[in-house]
């Protein structure tokens, strides 16, 4: 990790097992003891970007229910803002070119993707990122991935 990027997703699991098992012993604190101790000192000290992901509201809890965090880590806070409408069309579109090489989404397909994120997104015309990149684009992977399947059979 020595000069790198160490991105925990859902760092907030962790105040919610707290919360579940108790203070002391528990795994979470021993998840955040390990972390805190290989992060805070010499060769990793100021040479690795720690990321810890989770819900903005939930941020202030994380770093209360773990003081070493507050004690050793920055708390910098980067807003993931939902996406348009065309920007989560752009995004899965991309995807599935950069995915499946030489795969480009259809127009037709596209028109689908379109109208299901509009609909999906309702008044406020935005999805949240996590939607797109854990629910939308592997379920349009797998749809390619099936389709193509089929045109192997046929051939």
């Amino acid at each position: 990790a020595q000069g790198g990027l160490l991105v925990i997703d859902d760092a907030h699991v962790l105040c919610a097992a707290r919360r579940r098992f108790g203070h002391g012993g528990d795994y979470a604190e021993q998840v955040v003891d390990a972390l805190v101790s290989h992060m805070a000192r010499p060769p990793l000290q100021d040479s690795v970007v720690v990321a810890m992901c989770c819900p903005e509201d939930e941020v202030d809890e994380l770093f209360s229910a773990f003081p070493a965090l507050a004690q050793h880590f920055d708390k910098v806070r980067i807003r993931c803002r939902p996406w348009k409408v065309s920007d989560a069309v752009e995004v899965v579109e991309q995807e599935v070119a950069l995915s499946l090489e030489g795969c480009v989404v259809e127009a037709s397909v596209s028109k689908v993707l379109l109208d299901e994120c509009t609909r999906i997104a309702g008044a406020s015309g935005r999805l949240s990122q996590r939607l797109v990149i854990d629910t939308m684009i592997p379920a349009i992977m797998l749809a390619f991935a099936r389709r193509q399947s089929i045109h192997n059979e046929k051939d």
